[in-house]
């Protein structure tokens, strides 16, 4: 009797796996559906002043996806300007690392964050004013209306 009692019990502990697992799944969707709308709730918050930044020619999109500091641009301002424009590019690649990440996941097995990543960034683009700066695909900065976009994306490791 007492080897059955062995053999039943890793099977119920099986079972009770598989019925907690799709639980467990929905409280994680249910995280990442919360955290998707605390970031970008803070995204519109944030939005005046990363648009401001950009029309000063402090803040330009990155080919990654990301936002960053134009370099040069910022010779005349104050260390506290500075800082404000560093902690305000900080949280906002925070929170599109928090969304690429989130997306990729409901993608699925498939899901990539670069290639999330990448398609914000061509949205973030076509949403650039004509003055804005960018990053090309090989790092360099230009104003948007200036920007020539190659025939493909570059390979890894180019």
């Amino acid at each position: 009797m007492k080897s059955k009692k062995v053999k039943v019990i890793p099977g119920i502990l099986f079972l009770l796996a598989l019925l907690a697992a799709p639980a467990l799944l929905l409280a994680d969707a249910d995280e990442d559906r919360q955290r998707e709308r605390e970031a970008i709730e803070r995204m519109r918050e944030r939005y005046p002043q990363l648009l401001a930044a950009k029309g000063r020619e402090r803040i330009g999109e990155t080919w990654q996806g990301l936002v960053a500091a134009v370099p040069g641009k910022d010779a005349d301002d104050s260390a506290e300007q500075k800082q404000q424009v560093a902690h305000l590019i900080r949280d906002e690649n925070s929170d599109r690392q928090t969304l690429f990440g989130i997306w990729a996941r409901r993608a699925g097995p498939e899901g990539d964050v670069k290639l999330v990543a990448e398609r914000f960034r061509k949205r973030q683009y076509e949403l650039a004013r004509p003055d804005h700066w960018v990053t090309d695909h090989q790092g360099t900065w230009v104003r948007r209306r200036d920007l020539k976009e190659p025939e493909k994306e570059p390979e890894e490791g180019q």
